[in-house]
This record gives structure tokens, C-alpha cells and sequence, in this order.
């Protein structure tokens, strides 16, 4: 996966180690373990060395584990590493965000219009890339589109291999002359809240990364148009006060185990028999 990482120049553990005069004339300096602590330099003569020496060793005090609890941060080891300074990527300002659960893409948020405090306008796409409304208020801007991203599938693929140990994890991508460029993995975005998709979107999300999904997930079941009707008209049913009476019927290998396998798993989460 080297072909998709912003090139690197050097990786430090203390700010004193970094070498600045063998540094190019441009650079990103990161560091590997919070958010929002970037540098960027376009001219090394205008870069306030001092400034930025400070900058590094306070966040690589910070514990980013507390502000939000999202406790994987402090088994990060902090260091500051150095990137390229790619032109394009500050001129280009869509980033694509690939909600990947159990190793499969569910959903592709895109993030645009960023204004220079970083804030961008969310709009979200599914996997066949057409418009959706996953958002809070996304019906009134449906009518904005985006080409298609010319390295899609490989951005797919690829979310897949960087998931896969994962049961969880949104995984982000810049495509600039197209050239496709891995962002970060993120674990917990906004502080694992994402209060900017719909509940039932976020209760759908939280199903696919349950105990049961990941059961499933793993046996490799195959999904059909049909099966997921029944799984869903089961899911209703059992959610209904009046006692289920429904027969599901198919020829063997058809995915009858796998509806009342489901059923079962929800039986035992909403603590029935």
C-alpha cells in the first residue's frame, strides 16, 4: 500500500532530534497521535523554527485520550513525523470518507467546501455512488453532486485490506490528478458521537458493529435481496406487540439458519427467551 502514503522524510520521538536543516524547502509536520496539530510549510525561510519547536513538544504533551474519552489514544507512543508538502492537496478540498464495519464499506461520506478553519459541508454517497440522505437535514441539498472519483473501486478495496482487523474503522482518501492518497484511519470520529447522521442511520450502524454482526461477518454469509426481506420483516415482527406469525420458506442453502440465527441473537440482546 506504499503507492497511496503521502510520501514520508523522517519520523522523531523528541523535538530535539529533528534535524531542520535537512529538511526540503517544504514540508507537513504532524504529529501521530491527536488531532489538529499540523504545520504546514511552503517556504523554510518563513518558518519560525522557535514557533514551531514549541508547538511540537506541547502537543506531544497532550494525553488526547482525555478529551473525549477515546481511550485507544493513550496507547499511542507520540512522536513527530514529517510529510511532503503535496501543492495540490491545498487547493484540492474534497476528502472521501469510507465508513468501513466488519471489513465491508457501508457508506461513503464526502467532505467539501472547507473554509480556512477546516470546516467543510458534509454530503453522503453510497457504495454504487449515488446521492443519499444519511445526514441530518440532507434532503435540501440532494441536489448537489459530485463526480465520481476515478479511483473508487480502488478506495473500496483498499478500505477493505486496511479494516480488516478491525471491527470498526472510517477510513479516508484524497484523489488529486488522479493520484489516490490514504488520509488516516480514525476509530471514534467526532469523538465517536457523529451527530451528524440521522439516529436511525447511527442505530443501523451500531446493528452491523454488534457481537451478532460480526458472528455473521465472519461465517461469510452470502446476501440476497430476498433473504434480507425476510431478515427485516422478522425484525419488525418481533418488535410488534402482537405475537409473530410468519413461515419462512426456501430450498436448502437458501439462508433459513442465517434468519433465525438473527432472530435468535435479537431474542437474547432484548433479554427474551
Amino acid at each position: 500500500l506504499d503507492d497511496i502514503n503521502v510520501p514520508l522524510i523522517g519520523v522523531w520521538d523528541r523535538v530535539e532530534d529533528i534535524k531542520w536543516d535537512d529538511l526540503p524547502n517544504q514540508f507537513v509536520l504532524k504529529t501521530n497521535h491527536g488531532c489538529g496539530t499540523n504545520i504546514i510549510c511552503k517556504d523554510k525561510s518563513q518558518l519560525d523554527i522557535e514557533d514551531a519547536k514549541q508547538k511540537l513538544t506541547d502537543w506531544l504533551k497532550i494525553d488526547f485520550a482525555k478529551f473525549y474519552n477515546e481511550q485507544h489514544y493513550k496507547y499511542i507512543k507520540p512522536c513527530v513525523f514529517a510529510e511532503q508538502y503535496l501543492p495540490a492537496l491545498d487547493l484540492f478540498q474534497t476528502d472521501y470518507k469510507i465508513q468501513v464495519i466488519n471489513g465491508e464499506p457501508y457508506c461513503i461520506l464526502i467532505c467539501a467546501d472547507r473554509d480556512k478553519n477546516g470546516h467543510a459541508q458534509l454530503f453522503s454517497y453510497d457504495l454504487q455512488w449515488n446521492r443519499v440522505s444519511l445526514l441530518n437535514g440532507e434532503e435540501e441539498t440532494l441536489d448537489r453532486q459530485f463526480d465520481k472519483p476515478k479511483n473508487l473501486s480502488k478506495m473500496l478495496d483498499y478500505a477493505r485490506i486496511l479494516s480488516k482487523p478491525f471491527p470498526y474503522v472510517r477510513v479516508d482518501f484524497y484523489e488529486v490528478d488522479s493520484n489516490l492518497y490514504i488520509g488516516e484511519l480514525t476509530f471514534t470520529p467526532y469523538g465517536n458521537i457523529m451527530t451528524y447522521y440521522k439516529d436511525e442511520i447511527l442505530e443501523d450502524m451500531a446493528d452491523e458493529t454488534s457481537s451478532s454482526a460480526q458472528f455473521f461477518a465472519k461465517r461469510n454469509f452470502q446476501k440476497s435481496v430476498q433473504k434480507k426481506r425476510a431478515i427485516d420483516s422478522v425484525k419488525i415482527d418481533m418488535e410488534n406487540s402482537r405475537p409473530m406469525d410468519r413461515l419462512i420458506c426456501g430450498d436448502v442453502g437458501f439462508g433459513k439458519t442465517e434468519v433465525a440465527m438473527r432472530a435468535a441473537f435479537k431474542a437474547v440482546y432484548g433479554g427474551k427467551q
